[in-house]
């Protein structure tokens, strides 16, 4: 599975008789499921992951209506939990759930069907802590913990400290294998010069 992105990375001013003429250059990449960096999930163990700057990706190949689930729990320095993240394979469609914070609820957006998926998990800390996921690169859910959405005294405790360690709960029945989401996974494949003319006269108008 593949997503292409298109970053405009240079803009080129060249200057002629007739007038100026405006070259920007775009950078076609594209960014895939690397095989790099994965490692067979085991549970009931403390990883060290400093998710508020590296999201999680967790790969599953539960199909809906199994009703295994996918469990991580986040973790302080200190070995506090901070939060437990809970995706189980209801049919038709996998749910989501919180610690402290909401039932098992269905995802805004409805995740892909296909049993081979990829989770991402960001975590935003503002004011408050956001749980950004994905599934197949689709944006599934945007979630702020807050004395709005959770219960307040876990609220208070997620966010005193930063979430620097994961680990899989010993009731996992989902997840295959995890890894941290590389810093780059984009290379460039192509490339795409469009030109703008403009006259002079009228570019450097006062």
């Amino acid at each position: 599975m593949r997503a292409w992105t298109v970053f405009l990375l240079a803009l080129t001013i060249a200057i002629s008789g007739s007038g100026v003429d405006l070259y920007l250059v775009l950078y076609q990449n594209k960014s895939e499921f690397q095989s790099a960096g994965w490692k067979a999930v085991q549970r009931d163990v403390f990883i060290d992951l400093n998710m508020e700057n590296i999201p999680l990706e967790v790969k599953t190949n539960s199909v809906d209506g199994s009703n295994t689930t996918l469990d991580v729990e986040l973790y302080t320095a200190e070995e506090e939990m901070a939060e437990n993240i809970f995706i189980r394979f209801f049919k038709p469609a996998p749910k989501y759930r919180f610690s402290y914070c909401n039932d098992w609820t269905n995802f805004p957006i409805v995740p892909p069907s296909t049993a081979h998926k990829i989770w991402r998990i960001t975590l935003i800390r503002t004011s408050s802590l956001q749980i950004v996921i994905h599934c197949n690169r689709v944006k599934v859910l945007n979630f702020v913990l807050s004395n709005t959405t959770c219960l307040d005294f876990w609220s208070y405790f997620r966010n005193r400290n930063p979430v620097v360690k994961i680990k899989f709960y010993e009731g996992d029945t989902a997840s295959v294998s995890y890894r941290a989401v590389p810093t780059s996974t984009l290379f460039v494949s192509s490339f795409h010069v469009v030109r703008l003319q403009h006259p002079a006269s009228t570019l450097f108008a006062t």
